[in-house]
């Protein structure tokens, strides 16, 4: 092919894209992955090529691409550039920038573009900086401090902005300035100083009031403003998405009741997606509780607490979220104590344990496509539970049990499994949309060949699961766990076992050093991803 065939080539845009993405989107496992220079060389090929390279090569920036835009507008180690190469050399690399995260840059380099902008204010050269940023990340501080590169960046086109607030009181304009300059936004992130209901009722309300199109409201709240906004949620009806974190700010008595809704609308209101990050997993049960009180339908309901959760409490959770919303299609529950840095033995984890009974409200979820269930607790299921919940809610694509723990038996200290490996294929094999499962099961061979056969044939196929976490599952044998899974899960992709995160757990609760070794020798020998 001649050169200016080849460049006639390149000048199809998709094909170009598609060259450009592969080259330096690279993301397989075990191989490296092609850095800038890649994409740098591409660049060079000819102008068309250059254009789109050129705004993949600067679509995101973050701290250490800010760096180098830096080092871009002022050149170092030589004279001055004077200030209207300076200004075009801005200009020409802002306006390829459409994700930008300068939360964690440093002080001296937000300076630079500080002056820079101020510069070209004040010369009158005030061209449209950053015209195709649509997410900004940024705080509430650097907002204050630079109030001409603040002015650059909030722009119609901005359709997400996360801030990191820091204080609140009536010198806080942040609101009123993305609210006037940016009404296209879809998500806003406000996160760091707690909302209560009075800030919300005096600056954030009226604001949410001019976002016609914000689809997504992520929080940090005190725990009574959650009650508060989901009682005037009516009011936005373009809101589909609530994520609140309960941030304790030092309150010992508990927060004052808050006041009767605004809204004159009480009829119901539906949101795609509503979670909730607190310290007590009592908050989630309160949030549930004021949805079923004020008729709002929810489709993807989660939870995420740092308490250590009791079984009774998960199981609370799911019972009352199940009489709230019988037709949900997604329910996560987690807890991020999970005790890898601490020690804890059988007694502790015994009020914690889920059982079959503690989970049947999930049988009336017919509708369910996505289960994960991570509490800090293990699970002891049993081949009839699993059969029932797959009867039950034969939808389902994701389902994850919390697969990081062990409960051993009182006397022996050996793992007690309700649970066989085969029991988990066949569950799986009931399921024909199911893609991703997580039960942590006993994988040792059987004692006799009989039972060996019986188990082996037992087990169906399931042509559709990709990913596969068996956490702490035991093993004994690699050519008994192979030959099963070749046969049950043949598209099998990932495969997810759990040792290093909880090393610093009694030996009792985790997986061995020899079964890890077993399980690695599983993975190599069917070609799976390894995490």
């Amino acid at each position: 092919m001649t050169e200016s065939a080849a460049s006639r080539v390149l000048s199809l845009e998709e094909l170009a894209e598609n060259i450009i993405e592969l080259s330096y989107n690279r993301d397989i496992w075990r191989e490296t992955a092609i850095e800038c220079k890649t994409l740098v060389a591409l660049i060079a090929v000819n102008r068309f090529l250059s254009r789109i390279a050129l705004s993949r090569l600067w679509k995101i920036v973050t701290h250490d691409e800010m760096i180098h835009f830096i080092r871009i507008i002022v050149s170092s180690g030589t004279e001055e550039t004077p200030n209207s190469n300076r200004h075009e050399r801005y200009k020409f690399y802002a306006a390829f920038i459409q994700i930008m995260n300068i939360e964690s840059s440093q002080h001296s380099d937000l300076l630079v573009l500080e002056t820079e902008t101020k510069s070209m204010v004040t010369s009158g050269d005030q061209p449209p900086l950053f015209p195709n940023l649509r997410e900004l990340t940024a705080t509430q501080a650097q907002f204050e401090e630079f109030p001409h590169l603040r002015g650059s960046l909030l722009k119609p086109a901005l359709q997400h902005f996360h801030v990191q607030l820091t204080k609140w009181g009536e010198e806080t304009t942040i609101l009123k300035d993305f609210t006037s300059l940016c009404p296209k936004l879809t998500l806003l992130d406000t996160r760091g100083f707690p909302v209560t209901p009075t800030m919300f009722d005096s600056d954030i309300f009226p604001a949410l009031m001019q976002m016609s199109q914000l689809t997504t409201l992520t929080m940090s709240v005190r725990e009574d403003t959650i009650g508060y906004i989901l009682s005037n949620i009516h009011d936005f009806p373009s809101i589909h998405t609530l994520e609140f974190t309960v941030i304790d700010d030092g309150q010992t008595i508990p927060p004052p009741p808050y006041d009767p809704p605004k809204s004159h609308n009480h009829g119901p209101t539906y949101l795609t997606r509503l979670w909730i990050i607190s310290r007590s997993g009592d908050s989630l049960l309160n949030m549930l509780e004021i949805c079923r009180e004020r008729s709002i339908q929810v489709d993807d309901v989660g939870g995420i607490t740092y308490s250590g959760s009791s079984s009774s409490l998960v199981s609370a959770v799911l019972a009352r979220a199940s009489k709230t919303w019988p037709d949900i299609t997604q329910l996560s529950y987690m807890d991020k104590d999970r005790g890898y840095k601490r020690q804890y033995n059988r007694s502790t984890l015994e009020p914690c344990i889920i059982t079959p009974s503690l989970l049947i409200h999930l049988l009336t979820l017919r509708s369910l496509t996505s289960l994960d269930l991570q509490p800090f607790g293990p699970f002891i299921l049993d081949p009839t539970f699993l059969d029932r919940l797959a009867a039950s809610c034969p939808l389902l694509k994701h389902c994850v049990f919390s697969t990081d723990k062990r409960f051993p038996h009182i006397k022996t200290g050996e793992p007690q499994w309700g649970l066989r490996f085969t029991d988990a294929l066949r569950f799986a094999g009931k399921l024909p949309h199911l893609r991703i499962l997580g039960i942590a099961s006993d994988a040792r061979r059987p004692p006799t060949p009989s039972a060996t056969d019986k188990q082996t044939q037992e087990i169906a196929v399931c042509p559709t699961l990709e990913e596969l976490h068996i956490g702490v599952s035991s093993i004994d044998d690699v050519s008994y766990v192979e030959d099963l899974m070749r046969r049950s899960v043949p598209n099998l992709i990932t495969l997810w076992w759990q040792y290093s995160a909880n090393l610093n757990m009694r030996t009792e609760l985790r997986m061995s050093e020899g079964e890890r070794d077993i399980w690695q020798e599983v993975e190599r020998n069917l070609g799976l991803l390894v995490y």
